[in-house]
């Protein structure tokens, strides 16, 4: 086995680790991987921050569901325009 395929992950794998992540801590060495991956790798890096949104989103409505305090913040419509047009942009950089 080369040395760049013991240090380099494979696409399949950094985005089952991305999952991982999501779910349970992942060991140093396999943190390392991951993020040298994501450093160099353009869709993995998209993959891992898209599970990293939608988990967080699912895990709010889990909390919400089970009753758990969950602090909601009113946004004004200044705040809201901003939020739509920085969530705009940051889709546009994915």
């Amino acid at each position: 086995m080369s040395l760049m395929r013991r240090i380099m992950l494979s696409c399949e794998e950094a985005t089952q680790l991305a999952s991982r992540k999501e779910e349970e801590a992942l060991g140093m060495a396999k943190t390392m991987h991951l993020h040298l991956h994501l450093a160099v790798c353009k869709p993995c890096m998209r993959f891992y921050r898209q599970s990293a949104l939608l988990s967080g989103v699912a895990k709010k409505q889990v909390d919400r569901a089970l009753g758990r305090k969950v602090p909601l913040h009113r946004m004004s419509d200044e705040e809201k325009v901003k939020l739509q047009k920085l969530i705009h942009n940051r889709i546009q950089k994915i």
